[in-house]
């Protein structure tokens, strides 16, 4: 109790500062003071949590011999579900990058964002659902599947990320669509509410909370939980870990499902989706500009955002390892009309661990939301 009491004082004191801060020389410098201090800070637990992790991983023998695949069939799985679901076009997103969106069906838009280590082949199960009521668009956020991957770090804030999103709408050729979104997606995709309100008829992030529940909810389990965030800012080890004994962590990561398990096809997939030139490091590149956008991340920018006021559904796993249900207290101080669905014995990936209730959520709450 006593962490938590002085985590709200220290986010109360950060969110007056920052609400009455002006955009003056002095607090960009002091800003980006902050800003060194926390990529130091992480760092320097990324570097512990980089021991704990690589003495678990080279230790754990059984999750190393469970890797049977080789490059060529997962090559072969990769082209072949590429060639078999959906249209597949590209479009221009922000800084003239190439993003590749597969697309079926007809009706109002239904955009789909993915998180990380996904692609759109995530969403699967929601095409085939919605796409006969729907003009569904599965996203490949920069960095992942078949979208550009650029080098330079700073094109994966979470801004650039934002304007991918709304100029994917624009170039499909609607001005508004409902928005479902996952992970980093729903980060994005919070955002994306947030800024361009009028451009959503429906938002409903999974396992995501609202900006500003961030600091409130955070507790010394869930901050554990997110260690890994200060492993990824290290350059280079979390490449070499992530890919070491072919990919064996990503494997093991997609076979976190409670109900629902993924195929070898799926997960062989999702690993020819990582093996691409570029990948990885474009896929680790949206947490390594966590520092850059820290205050825009948890809710403390210096012009706060008025009541979000799109009809929201949050739909979160209730035995979610990496995120816990907790995140989602006090929303409604945020969001004027809002839905929070807990699907039980449901982990980290909720639209395919326990799709057919997550379909049943999304249906009910657009054909219900006017």
């Amino acid at each position: 109790a006593s962490v938590k009491d002085a985590i709200r004082r220290i986010h109360s004191a950060l969110l007056q500062r920052c609400r009455h801060v002006s955009d003056t020389t002095p607090s960009a410098v002091l800003y980006s003071l902050l800003r060194i201090g926390l990529q130091i800070v992480l760092q320097l637990v990324g570097v512990i949590f980089a021991l704990v992790f690589f003495f678990r991983f080279f230790c754990d023998r059984k999750r190393c011999k469970s890797i049977p695949a080789n490059e060529a069939v997962q090559a072969s799985c990769f082209h072949e579900i590429h060639s078999s679901l959906g249209q597949h076009i590209f479009v221009k997103g922000a800084d003239d990058v190439s993003l590749h969106v597969v697309v079926a069906g007809s009706g109002p838009l239904l955009l789909f964002l993915h998180g990380f280590p996904e692609c759109w082949y995530s969403w699967r199960h929601q095409m085939s659902a919605f796409s006969v009521s729907h003009t569904v668009a599965l996203l490949d956020m920069r960095g992942f599947g078949l979208s550009d991957k650029p080098s330079s770090l700073r094109s994966y804030s979470i801004h650039t990320l934002v304007q991918d999103v709304r100029l994917v709408v624009q170039q499909l050729g609607f001005e508004c669509c409902s928005l479902v979104c996952h992970d980093w997606g729903a980060v994005v995709g919070w955002l994306v509410a947030l800024q361009h309100p009028s451009m959503l008829t429906h938002f409903i992030p999974l396992s995501i909370p609202h900006p500003s529940c961030w600091l409130p909810n955070l507790t010394c389990t869930q901050a554990l939980c997110s260690a890994y965030i200060a492993f990824f800012q290290l350059p280079y080890l979390p490449e070499i870990y992530l890919t070491a004994n072919r990919y064996a962590m990503l494997r093991w990561i997609f076979r976190h499902t409670k109900q629902i398990h993924l195929s070898q096809t799926d997960i062989d997939f999702y690993i020819a989706n990582a093996h691409q030139p570029k990948a990885l490091t474009a896929m680790l590149n949206y947490y390594r500009n966590i520092p850059y956008d820290f205050r825009t991340h948890v809710g403390l920018s210096s012009k706060p955002s008025p009541r979000l006021s799109v009809p929201t559904l949050l739909i979160w796993g209730k035995d979610d390892p990496i995120l816990q249900v907790e995140l989602t207290r006090g929303i409604e101080k945020f969001v004027t009309s809002v839905s929070v669905k807990i699907i039980d014995n449901c982990g980290h990936w909720v639209q395919m661990d326990a799709w057919p209730q997550v379909n049943r959520l999304i249906a009910d709450f657009i054909r219900n939301t006017k």
